[in-house]
């Protein structure tokens, strides 16, 4: 009777069920427990170097050994399994597990992983960062990065989830200056053609650096080298006036709003006072008789 239970099923699994299923039981312990180690090492060396949540490397790298482990304990497994053992040989050996590797990469979800590995190594960006996809027109505050996809939070109020291999070959521009995400705009205003654009630059300037709502993301080698505050731009002739565009930054949504409030009317004020033309279309209409 003994005998019969050691071997029961031995057609199918090597030794018999019972023998299969204490080697199962055996190496998902064993795998367990390496994974906590590894869980501990990778506390400790987070600790010793004083990373944050932002840094992402060493939680990938984790990550990645805990999946190791265990895909490595499964295929153990499977080489009791008689129909599965030249499979799971084939695997274990270090050809094999390139091969499983190669085949995997040509996947799309092996794919979002490798280019979440990339993100997290090289960190372009990090959870909490404003970023803009140039390509997709999708801006937000990055939430959560995970191995397949990022998390990314719009100004109305949506999370937009975006494949790590779309995040690896776009154009990304990151709005955080200083460990604070920014928001820009614009304002548009004219002059007339007989001003004199380099004292009108000088007027916004100061409209602009007087306002509180303002954030100066010039580095300190900029101000240090006399790098204008705000860069005026002359944008292009119109009939009746020359158009200066007034890139602005700010912390919010509602601050940039408002930003662009005050400095349109402390140009208006300023211009005023300075005698700087503010042109409106003029037109002639002869009427013949």
């Amino acid at each position: 009777m003994s005998h019969s239970i050691w071997t029961f099923g031995d057609g199918f699994v090597k030794g018999g069920l019972l023998s299969f299923a204490i080697h199962a039981v055996v190496a998902y312990v064993l795998a367990t427990v390496i994974v906590k180690f590894l869980n501990r090492l990778s506390e400790k060396a987070m600790m010793l170097k004083g990373r944050d949540e932002n840094d992402l490397s060493l939680k990938y790298i984790s990550r990645t050994l805990h999946t190791v482990v265990y895909i490595v304990a499964a295929l153990i497994v499977l080489n009791d399994v008689k129909p599965f053992e030249g499979i799971a040989k084939a695997a274990l050996g270090a050809s094999g597990i390139v091969a499983v590797v190669i085949g995997l990469a040509a996947q799309a979800t092996f794919g979002n992983y490798i280019a979440g590995f990339f993100l997290a190594i090289y960190q372009p960006f990090k959870v909490g960062d404003r970023i803009t996809l140039k390509g997709q027109g999708i801006q937000g505050t990055v939430l959560e990065i995970t191995f397949r996809h990022t998390v990314i939070r719009t100004p109305i109020g949506t999370n937009v989830i975006i494949p790590n291999s779309t995040l690896n070959s776009e154009a990304i521009e990151d709005k955080t200056y200083d460990g604070h995400a920014y928001y820009s705009s614009i304002v548009e205003v004219g002059v007339g053609y007989e001003t004199d654009l380099k004292e009108c630059y000088k007027v916004i300037e100061r409209v602009v650096e007087g306002c509180e709502l303002f954030l100066d993301t010039r580095s300190e080698e900029d101000k240090k080298n006399g790098v204008p505050i705000v860069r005026v731009n002359f944008k292009e002739f119109q009939d009746s006036a020359l158009l200066l565009v007034v890139p602005l930054t700010s912390s919010s949504v509602d601050t940039i709003n408002r930003l662009c409030s005050d400095v349109r009317e402390g140009i208006l004020v300023e211009f005023n006072k300075a005698g700087i033309n503010i042109p409106f279309p003029i037109r002639t209409v002869y009427m013949q008789k």
